[in-house]
């Protein structure tokens, strides 16, 4: 077969002939995020975020997006599953976030296969939005899984994990790597479907989370060489 009869096949495409699909990123609340992300989080398909250690404020960088204010009518897709959530959670604060609790499912699960189960599932919900899952590994045959069922009901499922490292490669949309920051969280991505890689980034918070994070501090300013300092 020759190499034009090769390009002519349905599932094959130059490099140069590839674009980007008319997807409307969600705004995530911060303007560095959205920077570094195109414009927010995907339409669709499944985020991979992980941290070294839990409390970094991982959920924080979720909250502006899973408290958007919505019309809960009968109609609108608003239901939120967040399954085996850590220890700890608290209506007040999810509630002063603006989360609907009344479009909250919280599921406990046994063991990892009953999670991967239940996200599924709720994926495949009419009326469901977004899933958050807490888990600590996944293999590539669930991954697909996951994001398969995200993308053909155009929802969004965020997969948390505590891990020093990042896993392999995985069939996602995005995979991002998190640290703590004195000003919020510094970023690594490393897989943003269609796009090239970017370079790491600090999500400042302190607007979001002043009692947090702290505020960030501005460059000193030079004394000229001609301006003598008063003694």
């Amino acid at each position: 077969m020759s190499a034009q009869e090769l390009f002519q096949q349905a599932n094959i495409w130059r490099a140069k002939e590839l674009v980007r699909g008319s997807t409307r990123p969600h705004t995530s609340g911060y303007r560095d995020l959205d920077e570094v992300l195109d414009g927010g989080w995907p339409e669709a398909g499944m985020v991979e975020i992980s941290y070294p250690l839990q409390g970094v404020g991982e959920l924080n960088l979720l909250l502006p997006l899973l408290g958007e204010a919505k019309d809960h009518d009968a109609n609108s897709r608003s239901l939120q599953v967040w399954i085996n959530p850590p220890q700890g959670l608290q209506a007040q604060a999810l509630a002063q976030a603006k989360v609907n609790l009344q479009q909250l499912l919280i599921v406990r699960c046994q063991n990892p296969q009953e999670a991967l189960w239940a996200a599924e599932q709720s994926l495949q919900c009419p009326n469901c939005q977004q899933v958050v899952l807490w888990a600590r590994q996944m293999r590539n045959s669930e991954a697909r899984r996951l994001q398969c069922a995200a993308k053909e009901n155009q929802a969004l499922v965020f997969w948390l994990r505590e891990h020093q490292q990042p896993t392999d490669a995985l069939p996602i949309t995005a995979r991002l790597h998190i640290q703590p920051h004195q000003h919020g969280l510094q970023l690594q991505v490393n897989k943003l479907q269609g796009h090239w890689p970017k370079p790491d980034t600090c999500i400042h918070m302190h607007q979001q989370w002043p009692h947090l994070y702290a505020a960030p501090v501005p460059a000193p300013v030079s004394i000229s060489n001609n301006v003598v300092p008063l003694r």
